[in-house]
C-alpha cells in the first residue's frame, strides 16, 4: 500500500480533500498532461478573491487525489466548481469519465485499481475473488487528516466496505 503520511506536507491536516477516479487507466500522456494541468490549476487556484493552497496527487493514473485549503476560510461552491470544471473538461477531452459515488475502487489480485458497480462488487465478494484481505479505496473521505491516517486503502474488513457488502472474516484454525 501507498504511504499517505506525508501527502500534500503545506496543508493543515484540517484541509479539505476529494478523491477522484477515472473511469479507466490513463495513458502516460494524458497522466502528464493532467498532471500538468493540476499543477498550473493548483498555482492560480482562488475562491471569492481567496487563494487557495492546494495539492494534487495522480495514483497509479487512475486515482486522483485534490487537497485544498484557504487559511481562516472555508473554500466556497463556486471555488469547488472550478476543480470540476477542469477536471469535466479535460476527461471530455480524453475520452473517459469520472466514476461516481456510488461505485467501488479497490485493488485486484494484481494490486491494480479496479472500479466495480455496488452489485458487480457484491458478486466477486460471493464468488470469493474479493476477500478479507481485499484492498479497497474509501472514495468518500473528506478530510485530509483521514488520508494521511492511513484511511484512504484499507483491508475490506476494516472499511465500511467489509460491513456494507458482509465481506466474511477470515476465522482463526
Amino acid at each position: 500500500m501507498i504511504d499517505y503520511t506525508n501527502l500534500f506536507p503545506i496543508l493543515p491536516g484540517d484541509s479539505d480533500v476529494w478523491v477522484y477516479t477515472t473511469s479507466r487507466v490513463l495513458s502516460d500522456k494524458d497522466s502528464d498532461e493532467l498532471t500538468s494541468l493540476l499543477a498550473q490549476f493548483a498555482s492560480e487556484w482562488s475562491s471569492h478573491g481567496r487563494k487557495v493552497d492546494s495539492g494534487f496527487e495522480v495514483i497509479d493514473r487512475q486515482l486522483i487525489l485534490l487537497g485544498a485549503n484557504i487559511p481562516g476560510g472555508d473554500i466556497s461552491g463556486c471555488g469547488i466548481d472550478k476543480s470540476l470544471q477542469v477536471l469535466s473538461d479535460f476527461s471530455h477531452t480524453r475520452n473517459f469519465h469520472w466514476v461516481d459515488s456510488l461505485s467501488i475502487v479497490y485493488r485486484n489480485s494484481e494490486s491494480e485499481l479496479s472500479v466495480e458497480s455496488r452489485a458487480s462488487f457484491r458478486t466477486k465478494v460471493a464468488s470469493g475473488e474479493v476477500t478479507a484481505d481485499t484492498i479497497v479505496v474509501d472514495t468518500s473521505l473528506r478530510l485530509l487528516d483521514s488520508v494521511r491516517a492511513g484511511l484512504l486503502e484499507l483491508k475490506s474488513t476494516d472499511s465500511w466496505h467489509g460491513r456494507l457488502f458482509q465481506i466474511p472474516v477470515h476465522s482463526a484454525i
